[in-house]
């Protein structure tokens, strides 16, 4: 009856009770059956139960669980729920907020997310945590509205709940509420900062801009001071409420912009903004969108085209750092007094002060400095930008100057970068991430500076405040990286302060310097790299680089760190060097040689070791960089001179000129050694370029200064011999001396021997000839030791071979090739700070110096004139090969077996690197000795590692792959020796190595046929085998008459392996692959010689070729695959090849016995195969039967039959491909044509006219009847004799209707020219043009002529010629060609048809203006060929051809391309000939006005063309 009582609601659902529950509650308080009429619970008609607070508690903690719960899916939706419970929840929240506890909160949170995005998400218990629910929010781009990605979200109910005044009020709840202190309600704080977020982010809240700049704001800013910390979620308040600015603003004006600015300029506001920027982006954001999103914040609020008008008119001064109590900060109210009354009234009445006043404020503070530290940068950054842009309209206005505007820009950045200057000045931070913050802001600042070119030293400076700035900045930098080092971002700072005015950093170059290299975090890294390369580059430009080296030398002075010691000597400050002297004036060398040399004789005389050590390093960069040419030779000269005279003879302890003996001891001795060597070295390159007489003398020859040391230095070279090398921190400067004394020896002997060969009398010379050679063999000797024993140079002996090798022994050659193998095994690479294992030496070196001896080698190996030196690349191969053994079977002799004990992955690379670079060599050099011993030791080489792949030894998935490249690169080496063997020995060695290649490669395949990932590997060990079979080959031919046994044996070995292998296809395969080349060597060969001994040798070759060409055969037939098929082809084609020349060798019974039986079976089966194919698509199949018919050596290709059958085979391909017969079957069906009789031509034009008649009712009528054409066609061209061509043309007549027939078809059935149709209609017109060119075979009437014309017409009249394809244009060029044949062939017949001629003009003049085809000037130019035979008959043709042409300027008064006009010129002038004055006439009164201007146009260009002459 509708009495509600308790004991119904056990009977209801758990959601129906609660909803009940709820009901009766809220019934009790409002007079509103809300729920009964909403839901329409029909049980809701009376009550008499009255639920308890508790139970109403209960109540609202199941609608949160159930609002949370994903899986409820029931008759009440959580929007119907949220909707219904949200007003008294939200009216609770109203009245007692304060009191409200964490139901309440939630389940308003819940509502409110359902209602709004449909969905919700639990909430974090971390507040420190940014909250999931405002992480999503925050993914919507810079002011999105993210309503916009939630369509078909009912809100009504949101809306009728909350009005905007509503919302006004909630706001500041979730303000306050989101700002309580931490600790007390976390979880409702983290609920009220989701609520704010999902309100305002929301297009149901749109609030006035008003009420955001005035309420909003100032709340958000005092509730930010409330509180200690700024934690996300609250940050994330702060980013909603500004993204809510901009987005309204955007749509419209602020009243009061000042009072904005003045809000988010407010020192807790930018603290917050600056807080959310160093936050890390709220975790779930990217730096991007980040920065993007505050430079659109300070662009709308901060540096809007009013606030920047603002700053414009400020006129900052820049502040002054020099002393503290100067520093101009934010004008206090008791401290204006002191400024500038203007300046006073400027600062006061300009409100962007505020700006600059926060951040002055915030950096006093220790709370969020460092954040704020990191947003500045940012500000400017934006405000660099923003003034730019507004400054561009001021200068339409007002002419700004650019260095105005950058004046501007400048004061700004100084005001800006000033607060964290003094803080770092006075050394203020907290902590070293505080300073590192510091710094990284102040790179930022300068960095800018830098960028948007802000400061140039070219802009005014009044009283030269901004260098001041600047040198002051420069100066606390330095200052304070002095005090902490170990930070590389002061470098940093330095160099781009540099790179704005050298000058700030001139006079205190040496203490940058000295910071940059000594600092012990940036030492030997690249960012000192790139530092110490900008401030020598730059003084390079500004041709000081005297003093750049003079400050590096006086940052050694005033340091007793060995850091700047270990720096100069590094590669990358010697590069650095060398650069800056080689791109400098010439001038510029002898300024640095002096200064360095006096600071050497000034620190000899302080004899500071390390000081001295920097100094010569220095000079010898110097040395090694100087260029020396015609221009300073002289001088450069002096300056060597001069420094042997006084600097090196002061090192080496010898006084007035004196010879002593060196105490190489002596650590001054060591450098002065090295002086004295690179200064030989520049002294020889100026005397090689001065022209003094007086280095005439044979003394002097090879210019070696210090002439009077050199019996000193020969005893202590010869001390250090007789020690056993002792002294090795000398032996590196003896060794350059030694080379360059031996040059000076090699030079004197030269000229000794010139000058006793052009002088009769010629006097002995004090060192006679045999003791300067005991001299040089003594010098080489110990320049090989040194470098052998590493306290040498290898790469000094590659820059002077050609002097040592010619004193060199057997053994020192041999130790020079060992180690350019040796290095050139190991692999080239780039990485630093490693030590390389060199093999074969079994030595470790450091990486530079194993790069510059890698470089030095390689720039050997690409040096033509290397491989001319006769007494060294003799010797490569055998070194080589002894090398690659010592390397894979270290302690065993080359003479006896070697074991397999030592094949790793490591030494096969070793050995396949020194393969390669034999193989180089041997592509070079121009006679290698001992070829065949070297040929014999690889091939053993290859056997052993071919045995490794067959027995299983030392192989594994790592070791395999290498296995095989160094099978590939033997066998690649033997290539390539082949072509030097020597011909006296060679005996069975190269039917060894074809042995051995091919029973080699079938066993490494068999072996390896279940590995993986091998199959590169494979192809290449195939096509190296080829390539070894084809050298052999063609040696072989090249000396066939020493080597015809060969061939021989070649067959005798090749008929037992193809016996052994018959059953082993895939081993068949590889013998094709191998041996498809030296088949076609053999064919050339056989082409130019046929001895008759020759003929016979590879008469046995080829005869054991023959199972071979057999099994490629019934490959092929077979259809194979495609990547083998091109081995089948060319190994047949070269193999029939070789049997038609021996064929008219008169050598037939050997050439009969050479085909068998099966090849007629083959030919049978092949033939049979075609006939019966339905698809055409086996290629193999078409091939072959070119292959087979093209031997002309079957018995059979002369039966009619045969003949037939391959005529019935064109036709049917033509007809199952539609008309697409391969040019192998067309060459084919030819040729057997061209070879026919009489008798057989008309058998086989009789059975084509039989097809005809057989095919009248087939359904591919037309598709047969273009097939018989085509053969016809064929038959036209290829059928030759005068027997032949008369039987031939008793069926033309027949074939010429049957085409008439076939375009008149085509034309009543109004085909289109596309498609199968256009490719028939091309082969019947490309028919018909045949017979009429063939007048010896057919007579053709007038009124064939007139049916060929109206057909023509008749095609192109019934087909569009709009979006034409290319086909058509085919039909219309063939179309044409028939039109020019008749006009050459019959003209008599065509003057009884001329109306049928004009009319097909027309029809091909319609189709070329309308046809949008790809070729189109092809056809215009075909159309204008028919216009060029007409004036050879205008007596005729001039009346109609006048009507043409008017129909011709009438067709073209509609608007044409001029570049197609230009195309029928040629016609239209062909036209004009054709017809006379009285014509012209006559046009002329039947002609429109505006035809009359077209054809004006036209004719007056023809006159100017012409000819106007006498004959």
């Amino acid at each position: 009856n509708g009495t509600l009582r308790k004991d119904d609601l056990s009977r209801n659902s758990p959601i129906e009770e609660h909803i009940l529950t709820f009901s009766l509650f809220t019934q009790s308080k409002s007079h509103e059956n809300l729920f009964s009429n909403a839901l329409s619970l029909s049980c809701i008609q009376d009550y008499q139960y009255h639920p308890s607070d508790e139970s109403l508690l209960e109540n609202l903690r199941f609608f949160c669980n159930y609002l949370q719960d994903d899986d409820q899916d029931g008759v009440f939706s959580k929007t119907h729920i949220s909707s219904l419970i949200l007003p008294w929840v939200t009216r609770s929240l109203l009245q007692k907020y304060d009191d409200a506890g964490h139901v309440i909160w939630n389940l308003f949170a819940l509502c409110v997310e359902n209602l709004l995005t449909g969905s919700s998400l639990s909430f974090s218990n971390d507040i420190e945590m940014l909250d999931s629910g405002l992480a999503g929010l925050l993914k919507v781009k810079g002011g999105e509205n993210i309503e916009n990605k939630r369509d078909g979200v009912p809100k009504d109910a949101f809306v009728s709940v909350f009005s905007q005044g509503t919302l006004n009020k909630l706001v500041p709840i979730f303000v306050r509420h989101a700002f309580k202190s931490k600790g007390e309600d976390d979880y409702t704080i983290i609920i009220a900062c989701r609520c704010f977020g999902l309100l305002v982010t929301s297009d149901v809240y749109r609030p006035t801009i008003e009420y955001v700049a005035n309420t909003l704001i100032p709340l958000l800013d005092a509730a930010v001071a409330s509180v200690e910390n700024v934690c996300p979620n609250q940050a994330a308040i702060i980013f909603f409420s500004v993204q809510l600015f901009v987005t309204l603003q955007k749509k419209g004006r602020a009243i009061n912009q000042k009072k904005t600015f003045q809000h988010i300029c407010s020192v807790n506001l930018f603290k917050c903004l600056a807080k959310f920027y160093n936050m890390g982006i709220l975790s779930d954001r990217s730096n991007g969108d980040t920065s993007s999103l505050l430079k659109e914040v300070l662009r709308v609020t901060i540096f809007d085209n009013v606030h920047m008008e603002g700053f414009w008119s400020m006129k900052l001064s820049i502040p002054v750092i020099d002393e503290v109590e100067k520093i101009r900060s934010s004008p206090d109210k008791h401290d204006e007094h002191k400024l500038d009354h203007n300046v006073h009234t400027r600062f006061q009445n300009c409100y962007q002060w505020a700006l600059f006043r926060s951040i002055s404020s915030l950096m006093k503070e220790l709370d969020g400095r460092e954040a704020v530290v990191f947003f500045v940068p940012q500000i400017f950054e934006e405000f660099v930008h923003e003034s730019s842009k507004f400054a561009k309209t001021w200068e339409k206005k007002r002419r700004k100057r650019a260095d105005l505007i950058a004046n501007m820009q400048f004061r700004v950045w100084s005001n800006l970068l000033n607060p964290v200057l003094t803080i770092l000045k006075d050394d203020k931070c907290s902590n070293a991430s505080e300073r590192v913050a510091m710094l990284c802001c102040i790179r930022q600042f300068v960095n800018l500076l830098l960028n948007h070119d802000i400061y140039l030293p070219s802009f005014e400076d009044p009283n030269n405040e901004h260098i001041n700035y600047l040198s002051a900045l420069g100066e606390i930098i330095l200052a304070s990286a002095e005090r902490h080092k170990s930070n590389n971002v002061y470098a940093d700072i330095l160099r781009i302060i540099f790179m704005l005015n050298h000058s700030i950093f001139h006079e205190k170059l040496p203490r940058v310097i000295h910071y940059v290299v000594c600092s012990s975090n940036i030492k030997e890294t690249a960012l000192a790299h790139e530092t110490i390369s900008t401030l020598c580059s730059t003084y390079q430009k500004l041709r000081q680089l005297g003093h750049f080296v003079r400050s590096v030398l006086v940052s050694n002075i005033n340091s007793n760190d060995a850091s700047l010691s270990l720096y100069v000597k590094s590669s990358h400050f010697r590069e650095t060097l060398t650069a800056a002297i080689q791109s400098s004036p010439v001038g510029q060398l002898q300024e640095v040689w002096l200064l360095i040399e006096k600071h050497v004789l000034e620190t000899v005389q302080r004899e500071n070791m390390n000081q001295l050590a920097v100094a010569l390093d220095i000079f010898l960069t110097l040395l090694k960089a100087a260029q020396v040419g015609m221009f300073n030779s002289q001088a450069v000269k002096a300056l060597c001179e001069q420094t042997m005279s006084k600097t090196v003879y002061e090192l080496l302890g010898v006084k007035s000129g004196l010879s002593t003996n060196f105490d190489l001891t002596c650590q001054k001795v060591k450098y002065g050694l090295h002086l004295w060597g690179w200064i030989v070295h520049v002294h020889i390159k100026s005397c090689f370029w001065s022209k003094s007489s007086d280095d005439a003398n044979v003394e002097n020859k090879g210019g070696m200064c210090g002439a009077k040391l050199i019996p000193s230095l020969l005893d202590s070279i010869k001390a250090v011999v007789s020690s056993d090398f002792t002294y090795i921190e000398a032996l590196d400067a003896l060794q350059l001396l030694a080379t360059h004394r031996l040059q000076q020896v090699h030079s004197m002997t030269f000229y000794q021997h010139q000058f006793e060969a052009c002088t009769e009398s010629a006097v002995s010379t004090p060192e006679s000839r045999d003791s300067m050679l005991d001299e040089s063999r003594f010098l080489v000797t110990f320049i090989i030791r040194t470098a052998r024993a590493r306290l040498g140079s290898w790469t000094l002996l590659c820059q002077n071979l050609s002097y040592w090798i010619h004193y060199a022994e057997e053994d020192h050659i041999n130790a020079f090739l060992v180690w350019l193998f040796s290095i050139n095994s190991v692999s080239y690479d780039e990485e630093v700070d490693s030590l390389v294992y060199v093999p074969i030496m079994e030595e470790t070196i450091d990486h530079q110096t194993f790069v510059n001896e890698y470089l030095a080698s390689k720039s050997l190996l690409f040096d033509a004139s290397f491989y001319e030196i006769p007494g060294l690349c003799h010797r490569v191969c055998r070194v080589g090969v002894e090398c690659v053994i010592r390397i894979l079977f270290p302690g065993s002799s080359p003479s006896i077996r070697l074991p397999m004990d030592n094949l790793s992955a490591e030494n096969l690379s070793y050995a396949i690197r020194i393969i390669n670079m034999m193989k180089y060599f041997v592509v070079n050099c121009e006679k290698c000795d001992q070829t065949n011993f070297v040929m014999n030791k690889i091939l053993s080489l290859h056997g052993i590692a071919v045995e490794c792949i067959e027995t299983g030894k030392k192989r594994s998935p790592k070791t395999c792959p290498n296995i095989l490249e160094f099978i590939c690169s033997c066998r690649e080496l033997l290539s390539e020796l082949i072509k030097c063997v020597d011909l006296d020995d060679v005996g069975t060695l190269l039917t060894d190595i074809l042995e051995k290649i091919f029973l080699s490669t079938e066993s490494i395949i068999y072996s390896l046929r279940n590995e993986e990932n091998i199959s590169l590997q494979i192809c290449r060990l195939v096509s190296s085998g080829e390539r070894n079979i084809t050298e052999l080959f063609a040696f072989t031919i090249q000396f066939l008459c020493l080597y015809k046994d060969y061939f021989k044996n070649a067959a005798h070995f090749l008929s037992k392996h193809i016996a052994s292998i018959r059953d082993a296809p895939r081993s068949l395969v590889v013998l094709v692959k191998m041996l498809r080349k030296s088949i076609h060597l053999v064919f050339r060969a056989l082409g130019m010689n046929f001895d008759k001994e020759i003929v016979v040798s590879v008469t046995s070759f080829v005869n054991s070729m023959e199972p071979l060409n057999a099994f490629c055969l019934e490959r092929l037939a077979a259809g194979s695959k495609a990547d083998e098929q091109s081995h089948y082809r060319y190994f047949t084609s070269d193999f029939f090849s070789i049997l038609k020349l021996l064929s008219v060798s008169n050598y037939d019974r050997e050439t009969n016995e050479i085909l068998p039986q099966k090849l007629v079976d083959l030919h049978s089966r092949i033939l049979s195969k075609l006939c019966n194919s339905d698809t055409f698509t086996e290629v193999s199949d078409i091939y072959m039967f070119g292959a087979v018919n093209s031997m002309n050596l079957m018995p059979d290709m002369k039966e009619i039959a045969s003949l037939v059958t391959i005529q019935n085979i064109v036709l049917k391909q033509y007809t199952v491909t539609k008309g697409r017969v391969h040019p192998i079957i067309d060459s084919t069906y030819s040729t057997i044509l061209t070879d026919a009789d009489g008798h057989q031509v008309a058998v086989l034009s009789n059975e084509l006219w039989d097809y005809v008649m057989k095919c009248d009712e087939s359904k591919d009528r037309l598709r047969s009847l273009s097939a018989v054409l085509h053969c016809f066609f064929c038959m036209i061209h290829a059928v030759k004799g005068q027997n032949q061509r008369v039987n031939l043309s008793q069926v033309t007549g027949k074939m010429l209707r049957l085409s008439l027939e076939m375009l008149q078809l085509f034309c009543n059935d109004n085909m289109n020219l596309q498609g199968e149709i256009s490719f028939y209609t091309q082969t019947v017109l490309v028919t018909v043009s045949a017979l009429i060119e063939k007048t010896d075979l057919i007579a053709i009437k007038g009124h064939d002529v007139s049916s060929i014309l109206l057909s023509i017409g008749s095609i192109f009249e019934t087909s569009s010629s709009d979006g034409a394809s290319n086909e058509g244009s085919e039909v219309y060029i063939s179309s044409c060609g028939i039109v020019i044949s008749l006009l050459k062939n019959y003209p008599k017949q065509l003057y009884g048809c001329v109306p049928s001629l004009m009319s097909t003009l027309r029809r091909l003049l319609d189709y070329v203006l309308g046809t949008k085809a790809n070729c189109y000037h092809a056809l215009i130019q075909e159309f204008g060929k028919i216009c060029e035979l007409l004036p050879e008959h205008k007596d005729i043709f001039k009346k109609h051809v006048m009507y043409f042409i008017l129909y011709f300027i009438n067709k073209t008064l509609i608007g044409i391309n001029p570049s197609i006009k230009a195309w029928f010129e040629p016609s239209i002038f062909s036209l004009l000939h054709t017809i006379s004055e009285f014509e012209i006439q006559q046009l002329s009164t039947m002609m429109q006005p505006n035809e009359k201007a077209s054809f004006q146009s036209h004719y007056k260009t023809f006159q100017k063309h012409t000819y106007k002459g006498q004959f």
